[in-house]
């Protein structure tokens, strides 16, 4: 049996929590990601002041109640890719590259193989996700 059946105002209540944990999560993961990156580029900018370690705590566990308790948003089946799907998942891998590429650098042709390898991953995780059927769930 789901939470959601039965009375109304614990369906609302349900629907409120469940957008507050995905809302916490969206907004703990790119915090984390953008002050990971400063820091990362600059050291010491955000960790001097900052332990981002909190960051990845709430997002992991907020990621985690998310995933087990609420269902799955559902998708348009008839969803079309359109170029800017593509260029969004373009733009992801070539950062991907260039990021792993920056910090390998210094290992040579292994680092510039390693940041291609991460690129491709990085792209056929975006497409595998972009196109994948829900109505397994």
């Amino acid at each position: 049996m789901r939470f959601t059946q039965g009375n109304s105002r614990y369906r609302e209540m349900f629907i409120c929590i469940e957008t507050v944990v995905r809302e916490t999560f969206k907004v703990a993961f790119l915090t984390y990601l953008v002050f990971y990156l400063l820091d990362y580029l600059t050291p010491g900018m955000i960790t001097n002041y900052f332990n981002i370690n909190i960051l990845l705590i709430i997002t992991a566990v907020t990621g985690v109640i998310a995933l087990s308790l609420f269902k799955k948003s559902d998708h348009n089946a008839s969803y079309v890719a359109i170029w800017k799907d593509y260029a969004v998942i373009g733009i992801g891998g070539l950062t991907g590259i260039a990021l792993t590429w920056y910090s390998l650098k210094s290992i040579g042709w292994l680092g510039v193989a390693i940041s291609v390898i991460v690129g491709i991953v990085i792209v056929l995780i975006s497409l595998n996700i972009l196109f994948s059927n829900d109505e397994n769930d």
